[in-house]
């Protein structure tokens, strides 16, 4: 199956010594990637900004069996106004 074959490729890229992956912009494919646990790091991208209606929200993708608890590495403002806040699985 596709989930088989995504799951393998991202174990393989995610061994000792290889770089691992970055993905921009695309909310099920983040969400896909959390419900399977190949998730290590969030870096999420707060804008000085409030969303009105019709706005997707990665978390509404989500669906997952518990809570998944998560661990601030850093957090960074930018001249915008933007933050930008990291954080790591914590299990």
């Amino acid at each position: 199956t596709l989930n088989t074959i995504l799951i393998g490729e991202i174990k393989r890229v995610k061994q000792p010594g290889q770089k691992g992956l970055l993905t921009l912009g695309s909310v099920g494919l983040v969400a896909a990637l959390t419900e399977m646990q190949l998730v290590d790091d969030y870096y999420f991208c707060i804008h000085s900004i409030i969303a009105g209606d019709n706005s997707v929200s990665l978390f509404d993708k989500v669906k997952l069996q518990a809570p998944l608890p998560l661990k601030l590495k850093s957090a960074k403002i930018l001249q915008s106004g933007m933050v930008i806040v990291h954080y790591r699985r914590a299990n």
